[in-house]
């Protein structure tokens, strides 16, 4: 059963960026994840991303080595938060997920706006 919000999260990551794309795991055009070693078609379909994968490619900090900011998940009850704050203090990102994998894709795409990636 394919899960609308993650299937779109994955699709925005994927649509801005770009060079994320190749993940070896595909949505089908019914839902379903499928296999694949083709860059190819992997181009023409919206990848199925994994906490590790985006663990791996989302920095681990952020800033001058005087000012690292860090990257921060926790679990609070029912949902997933994630938090990031500039180096210069200038603006925050945070927001919740109803699982881990949803917050890491909604801090790309936060980092992303954000002008951090």
């Amino acid at each position: 059963m394919k899960d609308n919000e993650l299937f779109e999260l994955c699709k925005e990551v994927s649509d801005v960026l770009p060079e994320w794309r190749y993940t070896g795991r595909i949505y089908s055009k019914e839902g379903d994840i499928l296999q694949t070693n083709s860059p190819t078609l992997a181009k023409l379909s919206v990848p199925v991303y994994t906490s590790d994968y985006l663990l791996e490619k989302l920095p681990h900090r952020i800033g001058t080595p005087r000012f690292y900011q860090y990257l921060r998940m926790s679990k609070a009850e029912m949902s997933y938060c994630f938090a990031y704050m500039s180096p210069e203090l200038t603006f925050g990102i945070q927001g919740t997920a109803n699982n881990p994998l949803k917050a890491l894709l909604k801090l790309t795409l936060a980092l992303k706006e954000a002008g951090e990636l």
